[in-house]
């Protein structure tokens, strides 16, 4: 085969900091550029510039003659550990993110290519921070009033500092320098966001005596590293009175080891090892996609959205047709088709909904299932053998059964036999349970409804892990939930990247923690963060980053979502919540049972929210095209009479790879 050599040029401002180990490199379509796998990029070849504002960075590379070439440029460092592997880890710090990577098409011996600026093409500056390829993520999180010094009734003005160090290997200098073995540690950079009216922006610098603490800020600091287990951190408190001498209060040590996703009280030290008072901080742990992370850089929609009307969103499919126990007043149904089926979530497409919103739980044995609360209801009959009319149901949580388990018994949700006069019929054995089709039985598993729905329909999929309620209650009465917040994302995320195609997908939770891990454990859907404020509907839920739209606004911003799904009631009381969303461009749904009603939705719409939830999709006609369908049929040449051709396929087909679109 002949070959072409691309000469490739790319510019950049100097490397950010934390990148300065990192290397422009170049990722593509071919074999040759790597088949866009994050392991084998090609790294350029920094050339020196004039310009001390930029470095040009350069590489040549033999591509196959006469073919379409897509490319994109990322900044990636490589890193090989020091357990006497070759392996080399590859981080990716940023990357080129437009919906349409770069395009050449090779001819001739040579091509050179004009020089690019890195991450401005098409007219557009898209770039992102990278996903967890092979290193681990670690948080901590200081807010309210974190601070207790022993003798004191309120701890005085104060600022936090936070070092991170990770311990390696000595080298053979260092050995022979030092009269007794220490250990060697390196320095990792540390981020901090610090969220109040005023800032948000992660930044890497920390004062010689940390960041000033108010008590409105929420503080969140962040490193990354390869090895968690042999890292820690270190977290000094300053006095910061006016006037005095500044002094340190105490330092506390958190061991990477012992890092977890829950609250803890660390105990202060003093310089004499004394203990002076505690620290309460909120420690998170997210971990790279396991078994082995599956993205590439072949495409990312983490931050798109196309301006569109704003989209319709059913509930669960049709909407809910069973009655919801976390709300506190009742509110009536609004569905005849059992919810989060998936002959629902068909139904919905065929009355027109853009999106439907639907709960994700993952089994005991890892398999992801559609349904909204976290228990199911067992009859007696099931449990131990008796008749299946009997008054008293078992509640288990979900993910205490194997699917296997959930799909012998033929299960209703609990809240509806407590609370609803449209009871199913109770779970039963096999040989007295009715035939039920498997598109109408609950607990579908996400892998079923992926394959089993048009893709001309969008998922909205929250990801349900039980929260704390402000009152000190649980949502989930169980004391544990058997899977840790890690398991069961990558046990979503693969099934998404597996199944998902060229399905418009988009994730979500309340959790602020899983919101995160969905954000950074992969690099194709984008993620919106669901929040309400103090209602008399719903319990709050306990945690500084789950108190309403000016917090999760800030909270969104910082960590790189796409968006917030927001109760109505709170847009609709607070406009200009909606329009700071805007301005700091976010999109915006809404959920809430209000969203049934016209008016509220028309009042929705004016103030330019980009999608509604609501149950009320059976006030559509059938066959009723929604927005993707339109589009798609719109371009199709396949046209009698202004209707579409039976031929014309399902979903809308890419010219260039012969796979349906997702923008």
């Amino acid at each position: 085969m002949s070959c072409t050599t691309a000469i490739f040029q790319v510019s950049c401002p100097i490397l950010e900091s934390g990148e300065e180990d990192a290397v422009m490199c170049i990722t593509g379509s071919c074999e040759q550029l790597g088949d866009w796998d994050p392991k084998r990029v090609v790294q350029m070849v920094q050339n020196s510039a004039e310009d001390s504002n930029k470095r040009i960075w350069k590489a040549d590379v033999s591509l196959p003659c006469d073919s379409e070439i897509k490319y994109r440029y990322a900044i990636c460092s490589f890193h090989k550990l020091t357990n006497g592997s070759t392996e080399e880890k590859v981080i990716v710090h940023r990357w080129e993110t437009n919906v349409t990577p770069r395009m050449l098409f090779t001819e001739g011996v040579q091509l050179c290519q004009e020089e690019h600026i890195f991450g401005n093409y098409d007219d557009q500056q898209n770039t992102d921070t990278g996903w967890l390829t092979s290193q681990t993520e670690m948080h901590i999180l200081i807010h309210g009033q974190p601070l207790t010094l022993q003798g004191c009734d309120e701890a005085p003005p104060f600022s936090i500092k936070v070092t991170a160090r990770q311990e390696r290997a000595t080298t053979p200098e260092e050995e022979t320098t030092s009269k007794k073995r220490k250990k060697v540690y390196d320095v990792l950079p540390v981020f901090i966001r610090v969220l109040n009216k005023n800032e948000y922006e992660p930044r890497l610098h920390q004062h010689e005596y940390g960041r000033h603490f108010h008590q409105d800020d929420i503080m969140m600091f962040s490193v990354q590293t390869l090895k968690p287990d042999t890292m820690s951190f270190k977290v000094e408190i300053f006095s910061q009175d006016i006037g005095d001498a500044i002094e340190n209060l105490g330092v506390a040590t958190i061991l990477g080891r012992n890092v977890r996703c829950a609250p803890r009280c660390i105990p202060l030290i003093d310089q004499d090892m004394d203990n002076v008072g505690t620290l309460d901080v909120m420690c998170s742990i997210i971990k790279p996609l396991q078994p082995e992370s599956v993205c590439n850089f072949e495409e990312s929609y983490s931050k798109h959205w196309k301006s569109r009307r704003c989209v319709e969103i059913g509930h669960r499919g049709m909407g809910r047709s069973l009655v919801d126990k976390s709300l506190l007043v009742h509110i009536p149904t609004n569905s005849n088709i059992p919810e989060n089926t998936v002959k629902s979530l068909q139904q919905a497409l065929k009355h027109g909904a853009d999106f439907v919103e639907f709960d994700i739980h993952v089994t005991k044995d890892r398999v992801p299932v559609i349904g909204h609360d976290f228990q199911a209801a067992l009859t007696p009959s099931d449990v131990l053998g008796t008749q299946a009319d009997a008054p008293l149901y078992l509640e288990v949580p979900i993910n205490y059964l194997n699917l296997s388990e959930i799909d012998s018994l033929k299960t209703g949700q609990c809240m509806v036999l407590e609370h609803t006069d449209k009871k199913p019929s109770p779970c039963s054995s096999p040989a007295r349970a009715p035939k039920v089709p498997k598109e109408m039985q609950l607990f579908p598993t996400l892998q079923f409804a992926l394959e089993g729905v048009d893709l001309d329909l969008g998922f909205l999929v929250e990801v349900k892990y039980p929260m704390d309620i402000v009152e000190g209650s649980k949502e989930m009465p169980h004391e544990k939930h058997p899977l840790e917040r890690n398991t069961l994302v990558d046990a979503i995320i693969n099934i998404l990247m597996k199944y998902g195609g060229k399905r418009r997908i988009i994730l979500c939770a309340f959790d602020p923690q899983v919101c995160i891990m969905l954000r950074l454990k992969q690099n194709k859907y984008p993620v919106v963060y669901c929040n309400f404020g103090p209602s008399e509907r719903y319990e709050l839920y306990a945690g500084p980053l789950c108190t309403g739209i000016p917090v999760s606004l800030l909270f969104a911003k910082s960590m790189g979502f796409l968006g917030l799904s927001s109760h109505s009631l709170d847009l609709l009381q607070k406009p200009e919540l909606a329009a700071a969303c805007n301005e700091a461009n976010l999109i915006t749904f809404c959920w809430g049972e209000d969203n049934n009603d016209e008016e509220t939705v028309r009042r929705l719409k004016d103030i330019k929210i980009h999608g509604v939830i609501h149950d009320s999709m059976a006030k559509y006609p059938e066959n009723r095209n929604n927005i993707f369908r339109e589009e798609r049929l719109s371009r199709s040449p396949l046209t009698i009479n202004g209707d579409i051709s039976q031929q014309v396929a399902a979903i809308e087909i890419n010219k260039d790879t012969g796979e349906p679109s997702m923008t």
